[in-house]
This record gives C-alpha cells, sequence and structure tokens, in this order.
C-alpha cells in the first residue's frame, strides 16, 4: 500500500495548498493508498500527528512506499531525515518525490535525496538566520523588534525617518504596572500578596500569580533609562547598543537576551524602584534555594550533637518537633532530642536583640544609606568593563554618592523589630548572624558568626 503524505504549515499566496498536493501525488500511485495530511504544522520536527500515524503503519509493515509532492514536505531536518530513512530502510519502504522527480529505489535516487536535503537544511538555516538579524537590527534601533507588547504597552506605528515602525505605547494598565512596582518596592509585600491584590481588583487582562507578576517586576521596558539604570545593566554583563547620552532619564529601552537598546517609548517606573525591585527578587529567590524549612526562620541551621547532621522541624497535630534523620552503620541515630524549638527561637532572638543594642556606631566607624552603598559598590565593580569613554562619568557619580554617604554619618544605635519580619526575611538576617545551633537532648548551643 501506497503512503501519500500531505503538509501546510500555513496558507499562503505562494504555497502549494493540500489539495494541489493531493492532485500531483495521485498520479504517482499504484491504485490503492492511504492519505495522511498535516495542516498547520512545520516540517521542522516529527511532531505532528498523521505523520507519527504514518510511522507506526510502516514499522508494523503496512507501507511499501511513500510518495510527496516534496521532499521539505516530508522533513526539512537531515539530523531527522537520517533517522527516518533508517527506518524506511529497514522496512523495504521506497521513498517518491514528485516535484524533485526521483525515487530511493534506485542508487542515484538515493544520492539526490540527501543532496536536495542539504540544501532544505541550509535555506532553512539561512532564513533563520535572516530572521534573527533583522530581528536584533530593529532592537537595535530601538524599535519594538517583534512579538506581543508587555503588559501595560499597545504596539503602535510611528513614523521614524519617513519609514513607519513599530514602537510602544502606554495604555490604560500603566497605572497597574507603577502600583505593582510601589507595592513590591516594600519589604513586607510579597509576590503572591500583590497576585492576590490583582485578583480581587479584577484585572483580567492576565492570570495573577507569583510567576506573572515576577514577569512584570523582570520587564526591563517599564524603567526609565537614567544614569543609574545604565550603570545596573553594565553590572549585569548586559550589551548596551545606546549611548550613554541617551539615558536622559525619560525614554525607556527594550531588553531582549542580553542585549540593551533605548526605545521611542516612555519608561514607566523609575530606575531606582526597578532596580530596588530586581535585587529584591534576587535576594529572595537565593532565600528559597538555601533554606527551604516553612516551620521556622532557623531551618538549616540545626545540628545534632550527636551524628552532627541536619536536624528537621517536623509539624505533627499542630505541635513542632526536632527531628535527626542521620544514620550510623544504616541505622537512626538515636539521640533523642526534647528540645523545644520555640524557647530556641524566643532565646536567639532576644540574644540578637541585646547585641544590637550594646552597638554604637561613631563618626569613625560610620554607617551609611544601604541603597547607597549598593550603588557605589555596583559602580566599583564595573569600572574595569566600561568603556574607557565612561569612565570619568562612573568617577563623578561615585563622588557624588560619597557626599551623600558623607551626611549620613551621625552615630546611631541600631534597633531591628524582629517580631515585624516575616520568616523569609528572618531567615536572611540569623544565615548571616549564626553559624550554627547544635542541639542535644535538653539543650541547645549556638554559635554566633562574632
Amino acid at each position: 500500500m501506497d503512503a501519500i503524505y500531505l503538509r501546510q504549515s500555513v496558507d499562503k499566496k505562494d504555497s502549494i495548498s493540500i489539495e494541489t498536493q493531493l492532485e500531483k501525488c495521485l498520479k504517482e500511485s499504484n491504485g490503492k493508498y492511504m492519505v495522511f495530511s498535516d495542516k498547520g504544522f512545520s516540517g521542522k520536527d516529527t511532531n505532528r500527528p498523521q505523520f507519527q500515524k504514518m510511522m507506526k503503519l510502516i514499522k508494523e509493515g503496512k507501507i511499501n512506499r511513500i510518495i510527496v509532492y516534496r521532499l521539505d514536505r516530508f522533513s526539512r531536518s537531515i539530523a531527522d531525515f537520517s533517522a527516518l530513512w533508517q527506518v524506511l530502510s529497514a522496512n523495504g519502504v521506497e521513498f517518491i518525490s514528485v516535484n524533485e522527480r526521483f525515487d530511493t529505489s534506485t542508487p542515484i535516487g538515493r544520492a539526490m535525496l540527501y543532496i536536495i536535503m542539504s540544501f532544505a537544511q541550509l535555506e532553512r538555516e539561512t532564513i533563520a538566520e535572516r530572521i534573527r538579524d533583522n530581528y536584533f537590527s530593529r532592537l537595535e534601533k530601538g524599535i519594538w523588534p517583534g512579538g506581543p507588547a508587555p503588559y501595560g504597552f499597545d504596539i503602535i506605528k510611528k513614523n521614524i525617518q519617513g519609514k513607519n515602525f513599530s514602537v510602544l505605547s502606554e495604555n490604560e494598565n500603566a497605572a497597574n504596572v507603577k502600583e505593582i512596582f510601589d507595592l513590591y518596592s516594600s519589604e513586607k509585600v510579597s509576590l503572591g500578596e500583590i497576585g492576590k491584590y490583582m485578583r480581587q481588583k479584577g484585572d483580567n487582562n492576565l492570570t495573577w500569580n507569583n510567576l506573572s507578576v515576577s514577569r512584570i517586576i523582570k520587564c526591563a521596558e517599564y524603567a526609565v533609562c537614567t544614569s543609574e539604570f545604565y550603570y545596573y545593566l553594565i553590572s549585569q554583563s548586559i550589551s548596551i547598543k545606546s549611548s550613554f547620552d541617551c539615558f536622559d532619564g525619560k525614554s525607556g529601552g527594550i531588553l531582549c537576551k542580553k542585549t540593551f537598546a533605548v526605545s521611542f517609548h516612555k519608561g514607566i517606573v523609575d530606575a531606582d524602584t526597578w532596580i530596588k525591585c530586581n535585587e529584591k527578587i534576587k535576594k529572595n529567590s537565593a532565600i528559597k534555594n538555601t533554606g527551604r524549612g516553612k516551620y521556622s526562620f532557623l531551618s538549616g541551621m540545626l545540628k545534632c550533637g550527636k551524628c552532627m547532621r541536619t536536624v528537621k522541624i517536623i509539624n505533627s497535630s499542630g505541635k513542632l518537633y526536632l527531628f535527626c534523620s542521620g544514620r550510623t552503620n544504616g541505622h537512626l541515630c538515636k539521640c533523642d532530642i526534647k528540645c523545644d524549638i520555640k524557647v530556641i527561637e524566643k532565646h536567639v532572638l532576644k540574644t540578637a536583640e541585646n547585641i544590637l543594642k550594646s552597638c554604637v556606631f561613631q563618626p569613625d566607624k560610620p554607617i551609611c544609606n544601604d541603597e547607597i552603598s549598593k550603588k557605589i559598590q555596583r559602580l566599583i565593580d564595573i569600572m574595569c568593563d566600561c568603556p574607557a569613554e565612561n569612565v570619568d562619568l562612573i568617577n563623578e557619580r561615585i563622588k557624588q554618592l560619597c557626599k551623600m554617604k558623607e551626611k549620613s554619618n551621625n552615630p546611631i544605635n541600631i534597633e531591628i523589630d524582629f517580631e515585624g519580619l516575616d520568616l523569609e526575611n528572618k531567615k536572611r538576617i540569623f544565615r548571616k548572624l549564626i553559624k550554627q545551633i547544635v542541639v542535644e537532648q535538653e539543650k541547645a548551643i549556638i554559635y554566633w558568626n562574632f
């Protein structure tokens, strides 16, 4: 039996239809045939339902010949076709292409097959490269390169140097974007809480959850392009295609695959807020990756005094227990821990508060605003990697920040409201303060990092 395989990815004026392909292929059939048609599927791989059905029948020995209108209807990948050809050969199946006028029952037909496949893949790779080059060419000019607009923007046509190009333009959802950044810039607001707030607000433009809110926070198209944003991008190893002068404190930009260019739309979130929110996401991700305990801020720091393995916190019927899962010679550690984790937490918090109350910072040992310190450190980190013409600009900015730093060097007492912090922020703080806590039967020994 013959298998007539037909494929058309999209309807185009210059593409041959499924019906025309069938008409041409029927002329090569001996009369008994089955038709397999995949409409709307690309030939870049073999993930096509009718194609897979045909290959299954080939392996069952029910197909003798495959007839296609043109080779690229069957496959556009040399790697895929090589594997498929092994299956065809093993099952004694001949391959006929109507357009190229060859069949694989002859040596010349088989040779022609591989030559044509090589050119088919070359054409595909050339087209893909041309599309990629065109995409980044538009990006470097500040023109929207393609794809849907980020939430809060529409895509409009703008006349630039006599030609109409696609650019971003704010829509009514831009106010929601600003509100999301304002909320997340607060230390106590999480991604999940913002998602819940947006659902309650009745905005149905997105499925509001941690992931959708995180994508908005990370989207660089919202940020106003300032000098601070320029330095931040460099610190993140992002290639900047626009000059420093383009970062005018008004315009927005486009970021794609570590390449950034200032664009024609206006930024809607100030750079400092955007940077602060993205730094917060990074910190929270780091916390989640290093300690997943959800019952105590001391999770991951507790060690068994007998085997020195990590002690887990288990919730049973609403009561927390400490459990060592360490093994010695295949047997569970018999440490019989009776310490109360709540008592340990209370002692740790009280001790930390007393330590901080005794610390007074004098002018000769100044403490400066965290945000200023971070900005200075970022500038120092990127000094070696930035273009030579920008070194003076960076130096000038460092001087300005240092003056701001000096104004905050007054004596100060440090007080932290530990009870007001959420679990994740407590974890972050006490991982810096505590090296480990060794628990035995009824006692715990705290090893501080100072």
